[in-house]
């Protein structure tokens, strides 16, 4: 029985095969060829923690792999893979890529949708990138997705957070108020009112401008997660949560036992750098500059203290200077790490600015709401929050 999800991958499916998404030109320019492998490296193995030998003679199983360039890496790490694509005319270049690339590589392709794909075979990998939130079910798709996978198995979901994608659907609803679903009058809206965001990905992206504005705007399902989805989904469907990009493990836990702990329990805790995520418009460097600077004297004073009880004899102990040290400690700990997060970010006037762009929406004005959006300095600037998180699941 077919799945009622397959409406919406139909409609997916005309807009990606009038703009297809995925297409980098990685044959024509070695540059970018170049940037494709230093991202896999850095997100699987530095990021998520995957080491290229984990995918060595691991049967892999990837939904959603479109026209190749991001699944070529498991191919290069020696996965025996199998991809399922629903877009004949991506799969067709993916083959090309492949033979280009990886001619010795092991791999078949399944024409079909997530839901329809059928097998008894089970597999040490399966995975999916950007292909869920364009489902009408996202559960069941991650239900589906990880029934293939062996015990012990890893699962690896690229997938659009909530948060982190916050400010792309508030542009999705500004253009879907003006513009309709009529693409031309979507594109014409998108370049009137988001000019910065489509240069940056144009130019930081590699893909086509059209490319961008079909998948973003276009594109008519762009259903996203939370964290507590996520964790919920994983515990439902036997998984522990391994690791994730950007990271949703707090940096409070200090057990060396630390795997006693089920995360799985605390959703609300592993939701807390959602806020972080929906914010984010420059580098990590610069936030961290800055932060370097607000948080030093604390973490200096509470080095002297406990440098001060540090390798001494009790009656070497002096009470008065570590009182002192304790003391000092206090007062720097009233600017508490939160809330120099929040102000470094500019939480408040991000927020601000939501609710003046809303404001005008609401009045249909959209000479307002274009003055509105051009007016801002958080909102819509820069990376314009994060647009696609990972997560690593081993099966139970």
């Amino acid at each position: 029985m077919s799945h009622p999800a397959n409406a919406i991958g139909e409609k997916v499916l005309e807009v990606y095969k009038k703009e297809n998404p995925s297409t980098y030109k990685i044959e024509e320019d070695h540059a970018a060829f170049e940037k494709l492998r230093i991202f896999a490296d850095d997100l699987y193995t530095h990021s998520l923690k995957l080491l290229p030998r984990v995918f060595n003679g691991a049967d892999l199983l990837e939904f959603g792999s479109g026209t190749g360039e991001r699944s070529l890496a498991y191919l290069r790490w020696g996965a025996k893979c199998t991809f399922v694509d629903m877009n004949e005319e991506a799969i067709a270049r993916a083959r090309f890529l492949f033979e280009k690339f990886e001619p010795s590589a092991q791999y078949e392709f399944v024409r079909g949708e997530l839901f329809n794909y059928r097998s008894e075979r089970l597999y040490d990998i399966t995975a999916s990138c950007g292909v869920i939130h364009h489902t009408d079910d996202k559960a069941a798709a991650f239900a589906h997705q990880v029934s293939f996978l062996k015990p012990g198995g890893i699962n690896i979901l690229g997938i659009g957070s909530a948060a982190g994608s916050i400010q792309r659907n508030l542009q999705r609803h500004i253009i879907y108020t003006f513009a309709g679903r009529d693409e031309e009058a979507i594109q014409r809206v998108a370049n009137d009112l988001f000019e910065e965001h489509l240069d940056r990905a144009e130019k930081l992206g590699g893909r086509a401008r059209k490319a961008v504005i079909f998948d973003t705007y276009v594109n008519p399902r762009m259903d996203f997660v939370s964290v507590a989805d996520i964790v919920s989904w994983h515990r439902q469907n036997g998984l522990k949560l391994f690791t994730s990009w950007p990271p949703v493990t707090p940096a409070v836990l200090a057990d060396n036992l630390a795997n006693r702990t089920d995360l799985r329990a605390f959703p609300e805790v592993l939701s807390n750098p959602e806020w972080l995520w929906a914010t984010q418009k420059g580098d990590d460097s610069e936030f961290l500059a800055e932060m370097e600077i607000r948080v030093a004297p604390f973490n200096s004073a509470f080095r002297e203290l406990a440098d001060s009880i540090n390798d001494v004899r009790a009656e070497q102990l002096n009470p008065t200077e570590i009182l002192g040290e304790v003391e000092r400690c206090r007062e720097l700990a009233d600017v508490r790490h939160d809330r120099t997060l929040r102000d470094i970010r500019g939480l408040g006037p991000w927020l601000d600015e939501v609710a003046t762009v809303m404001q005008a929406i609401e009045r249909k004005d959209y000479e307002g709401t274009r003055d509105a959006v051009l007016a801002c300095k958080h909102l819509f600037r820069g990376r314009q929050g994060i647009g696609l998180n990972y997560f690593v699941g081993i099966k139970e």
